[in-house]
């Protein structure tokens, strides 16, 4: 059994430059040291000239809330905190309404799981579990029921996330002896490498349209850079291109933009950027560790993970990065926000 403090948990940060970059060591998975605050301090500041496309506001007229209705549901995340089910306080995967009520335990399981990400018709969760020995990505029923192996692999695979049509699952694994980013059937078969590149490839991120692929990759060093890809792996293109490290992507509903984090400014701050790169631009401007956003599935919030309180909350904001709010508030670890899509009824 794992303490409290052997945390296997791809959200967790310190309060130093670590990057997100999972390294196996010694049975357990740790953040291995990457950019210091100091190079991080030294990179260039995103072009005043180039600003964030107006068009790629939520706009519930755009052409693709036309064709996809949604409204937001639960948000799944992953939580350390001590309960009935879970007195050990390990991580497990929790859900919570938009508010940060009515919270449910999901996961009851002595080992770590973590990093849950909701299928496009939001009634089943990827996540990832070492019950099994390594680290593997599961599925499970939105109410927690039917936990299954997907990954079924002696290495270690995690960072799960759908495509949109909800027939593939992206991950990340290291059983090339790198990081790579693997794409594999909803029912664990055909598991593939895209990336197929020497250096540790993490954090795949499908476009809405599932077309693309977004990551994030130490080349050409010496940090993380987010880079896009197509689906099949090809054109595998650098957009934040700054000496500090940038990672954990996550497109905007609409597909015109990319969430990201970012150590440019000497901390963790959550960034927004074109999907083309340009228009890098802060939205949490604070002081305190602000990172690992996800889009809420109407387009006009983002919950990100901070630890402004000292200890890591789930937050949410405005797109824009208003009305900044914390949502858990419970003193404990809470991570890897995730939000649940719920088609609206027409009319």
């Amino acid at each position: 059994m794992q303490s409290k403090r052997t945390r296997a948990n791809l959200g967790r940060v310190a309060a130093v430059a670590l990057a997100a970059t999972m390294v196996v060591a010694g049975g357990r998975v740790e953040l291995a040291a990457l950019t210091p605050v100091a190079a991080a301090a030294k990179a260039k500041p995103a072009d005043a000239k180039s600003k964030p496309d107006a068009k790629a506001r939520p706009d519930a007229k755009s052409n693709a809330a036309a064709r996809t209705k949604v409204k937001n549901g639960l948000i799944a995340f992953a939580s350390d905190r001590v309960t009935t089910d879970n007195p050990e306080g390990d991580n497990e995967i929790f859900t919570m309404k938009a508010d940060g009520s009515g919270v449910k335990q999901l996961t009851k399981n002595e080992a770590e799981d973590f990093n849950p990400s909701w299928s496009p018709n939001g009634k089943k969760i990827a996540f990832v579990t070492n019950r099994d020995g390594n680290f593997e990505v599961y599925v499970m029923n939105a109410d927690g029921s039917g936990q299954t192996d997907l990954s079924n692999n002696n290495a270690n695979d995690i960072a799960p996330d759908w495509s949109p049509d909800g027939k593939k699952i992206a991950f990340q694994t290291d059983r090339d002896g790198n990081d790579e980013i693997y794409v594999m059937n909803a029912d664990g078969s055909g598991q593939t490498n895209l990336t197929k590149n020497d250096a540790n490839d993490d954090k795949p991120a499908w476009s809405p349209d599932g077309t693309k692929i977004a990551f994030q990759t130490p080349r050409p060093g010496p940090g993380n850079e987010v880079f896009v890809m197509d689906a099949n792996g090809a054109n595998q293109t650098n957009l934040t291109n700054n000496v500090a490290s940038d990672f954990f992507a996550a497109w905007s509903p609409n597909g015109r933009q990319i969430a990201f984090t970012t150590l440019r400014d000497g901390n963790f701050e959550v960034y927004v950027m074109n999907a083309d790169g340009s228009g890098q631009t802060n939205l949490t401007k604070n002081a305190g560790n602000d990172f690992r956003p996800a889009w809420s599935p109407d387009g006009k919030k983002i919950a990100f993970i901070s630890s402004r309180g000292g200890d890591e909350e789930i937050f949410t904001m405005s797109a824009a990065g208003a009305n900044q709010t914390n949502l858990t508030q419970t003193g404990a670890t809470d991570s890897d926000p995730d939000w649940q899509a719920i088609k609206a009824k027409k009319g």
